[in-house]
């Protein structure tokens, strides 16, 4: 992908002949801002961001450049990915001036959303509610049949020990 940068100095002329650079910080989340309270992917599914730089590229006369990143691998995730661009542009004094922008990564698999119609816990012997949703590779809600669903009970035992008058 590439991003085109529009350069200007603060009274609004063209920043001309400046260096540009940056980097894409790719990370994932369990939400999608288009379906707030849904958690898409699995739970156990830690990803390490991954920064992809940009090329080094110089502004033209009328401020503008163009950067691109070299092709990679996203990191492999059930969670949906989203790129932070960091951008900036050296001035004549060699002060960065940087901006950031967020942007989803499209991603190539459908995807199911799970939603709780609770907050927090459920009451013991009470019943628990949820919707889910199923979303095509672009991100649109589509049809699913035969989707299966299982609910774990976790339980978490701890054994206490002393070692050298500490627990």
């Amino acid at each position: 992908p590439s991003v085109t940068v529009d350069a200007r100095y603060l009274f609004g002329a063209p920043a001309g002949d400046l260096e540009v650079n940056g980097e894409a910080v790719l990370s994932a989340s369990s939400s999608i801002a288009a379906y707030p309270g849904y958690s898409f992917g699995l739970s156990s599914d830690e990803v390490t961001a991954t920064r992809q730089p940009f090329d080094t590229a110089r502004t033209d006369a009328d401020g503008k450049a163009e950067l691109s990143l070299a092709s990679f691998e996203p990191p492999v995730t059930t969670r949906p990915l989203s790129a932070e661009l960091q951008l900036r542009i050296v001035d004549a004094s060699g002060k960065p001036v940087e901006r950031t922008k967020d942007l989803p990564v499209a991603g190539s698999n459908q995807r199911i959303g799970v939603k709780p119609r609770f907050d927090g816990s459920v009451p013991e012997g009470s019943q628990a509610g949820f919707d889910v949703i199923a979303l095509d590779a672009a991100g649109d809600r589509m049809a699913a049949e035969g989707l299966q669903w299982e609910l774990k009970k976790i339980r978490v035992d701890f054994q206490w020990y002393s070692s050298s008058g500490s627990w």
